[in-house]
């Protein structure tokens, strides 16, 4: 059974669901953040059109496009953990943790804001988790599937919108420079095809990252529109 249909926390509660609890204990809310130096590098299948010549069609094409992507996290809200107060059992008040994130440097992202936290109703009180993730109940077993892809869309879009801050292309740098020490610890066992198909695969990543802060360099942000959904 998928449970998605009450899982919006900020929603009036459907009557019709209220019989539909998690067969899971209950867990803590929680909300996102981000440090401004946390960035991962990610690849997308996108589809393009490549216009024909002449009286030919237009053709679309597979393409693989990488970029790097912030590496938002999440974290739970437990009372008395992290400088959270607790205001009633496992309910806390999260505002000093915040604000402690903030000072440090942290990007703090509000959740009754950007609408990244479902809820549902589960044994005990409430079990949380992000929007990516699809609970369903198999066989009374709780199956959860990240969407890598949605993750990375939505930080992005926060990226491109202005809502991390300004990007520092010197991260992805200091990225580019800790990954090309990787070929160093097998450049001896090279004479192995194995080892000998995963240099290649390193150093054709390190070129596409080389690549993708050159064009960031001329571009800027719009370097990321061949990668967001409509």
């Amino acid at each position: 059974m998928n449970y998605t249909t009450q899982a919006q926390p900020w929603a009036p509660q459907n009557p019709h669901n209220a019989q539909l609890v998690l067969p899971t204990r209950a867990n803590h809310p929680m909300f996102a953040k981000w440090w401004p130096a946390n960035w991962i590098w990610q690849e997308f299948q996108i589809t393009e059109v490549v216009p024909g010549k002449g009286n030919a069609k237009d053709k679309e094409i597979q393409t693989t496009v990488g970029v790097f992507v912030p590496n938002i996290e999440f974290e739970q809200i437990r009372p008395g953990v992290n400088g959270v107060r607790q205001i009633r059992g496992e309910l806390g008040d999260v505002s000093n943790r915040i604000g402690q994130l903030q000072r440090e440097g942290w990007i703090y992202l509000d959740p009754k804001r950007h609408d990244y936290v479902r809820m549902y109703d589960a044994r005990g009180g409430k079990y949380y988790t992000d929007r990516f993730t699809d609970v369903r109940v198999l066989a009374n077993r709780v199956i959860k599937t990240f969407d890598r892809n949605a993750f990375n869309q939505w930080a992005l879009q926060l990226l491109v919108a202005g809502e991390l801050g300004v990007v520092e292309p010197e991260f992805w740098k200091l990225f580019v420079t800790d990954y090309r020490k990787r070929p160093d610890r097998l450049i001896r066992q090279q004479h192995i095809p194995e080892i000998a198909n995963k240099l290649h695969a390193l150093q054709t990543q390190i070129d596409a990252m080389d690549a993708f802060i050159e064009s960031y360099a001329q571009h800027g942000l719009n370097v990321y529109n061949r990668i967001l959904t409509p």
